[in-house]
């Protein structure tokens, strides 16, 4: 009996399936490498082929393929490949990580449909150093966009005291016609609300002429690029505000002459009067509130202010003495990769948030009723 239980049992035992050995986890998140300034770009991904540039500046950037040692990355003229050896300097995140950081080019796909609503066939033209797809023809308006393409960048870091990484390699998508931009956006992911006239995505900008004003449509175009030197500077996590504050702290001094320095309420006077009044009448709500709106809730309300009150709250920030230093060097933390918090921001400039909104109310008072310029 024992032994036909022992050759039971061990014919159970040999039925019993094994127990399955799960497989290696395939890594999840997108991958990204940790680069120096100075870092070769190599044309193929071998020791010996040509070196065509060298990375700008210490920053994160997105890999489009992986055959480890070697990465190819984007740059302004395509792709490369750097060499990577430290696997520390790799990582991977399902969301981008914070601190700036080199994007890609616009798809190809997103520029044909671009040129496809173009009353005309789009040349081959630049901007700067921006590739420009574009069917409108004026000179001065052309001229004037290369001339603020070609500064902006350096503006970026002297106005707010942190260098953008990388290399310039986003399209710029001008429309002579509103219609057609308008068909174009409405292609496109994420599109803007109604009336916009502009936005800026992955790899480009977007934007039209109309019947604007010369100086308005470079406005815009320095502010949709603005929003992409943001990233490359600051990183993508901004709040809407500190966006769109940022984007205007260039826009608004944006002319046919080039970039203005930022003066008071210079390029900003309608702004400063319609705030000014909702100010003075208790509808503009506090600063605290502005800065810990979630995105959803940014320009939410039929009658909103929170445009009006990015652009100058940032103004205030980069022009008011005892705050410029501390505001640019908050920026500088989120430059080398520290996360935006809204209580870290006030506590870098040494203010409450009630003695903040007292000080920025005050600033803009007394600098729209006397029509400011200096």
């Amino acid at each position: 009996m024992r032994f036909l239980f022992c050759i039971l049992l061990a014919s159970a035992l040999a039925c019993t399936p094994e127990t399955p050995i799960p497989p290696a986890a395939e890594p999840t998140g997108r991958l990204y490498l940790r680069l120096s300034a100075g870092t070769p770009l190599h044309e193929s991904p071998a020791a010996d082929s040509p070196v065509i540039g060298s990375f700008g500046q210490d920053g994160a950037i997105a890999v489009a393929e992986e055959r480890p040692p070697w990465f190819r990355i984007a740059t302004a003229d395509g792709t490369a490949w750097v060499q990577v050896e430290d696997s520390g300097r790799q990582f991977r995140v399902t969301s981008p990580p914070p601190g700036p950081r080199q994007e890609a080019p616009a798809k190809d796909e997103l520029i044909a449909r671009a040129r496809a609503e173009m009353a005309t066939a789009a040349g081959e033209l630049r901007c700067g150093p921006y590739p420009l797809v574009t069917d409108v023809s004026d000179p001065r308006l052309l001229s004037a966009c290369d001339r603020l393409a070609n500064q902006i960048e350096a503006a970026y870091e002297r106005r707010l005291g942190v260098r953008p990484v990388g290399s310039a390699v986003a399209s710029i998508l001008l429309f002579d016609q509103p219609a057609a931009f308008r068909r174009f956006s409405a292609t496109v992911p994420r599109s803007p609300k109604a009336g916009y006239a502009a936005h800026a995505g992955r790899g480009y900008v977007a934007l039209y002429v109309g019947d604007q004003e010369r100086d308005r449509v470079l406005e815009t175009l320095v502010h949709e690029l603005t929003h992409l030197l943001n990233r490359r500077a600051v990183g993508r996590e901004l709040p809407r505000w500190l966006s769109e504050g940022l984007a205007d702290a260039l826009g608004d001094s944006a002319g046919e002459s080039g970039l203005e320095p930022l003066t008071g309420v210079r390029g900003a006077e309608a702004e400063a009067a319609r705030l000014a009044t909702a100010y003075r009448g208790g509808r503009a709500g506090s600063v605290q509130r502005l800065v810990h709106l979630p995105a959803a809730g940014f320009d939410a309300e039929v009658v909103s202010f929170d445009y009006e009150q990015s652009a100058l709250l940032v103004r205030f920030l980069l022009l008011e003495p005892r705050l410029a230093t501390p505001f640019r060097a908050y920026l500088g933390e989120l430059h080398r990769g520290r996360r935006y918090d809204s209580q870290d921001l006030a506590a870098a400039l040494g203010r409450s948030w009630q003695e903040l909104d007292d000080a920025f109310a005050e600033w803009l008072l007394t600098t729209a009723s006397a029509g400011s310029v200096g």
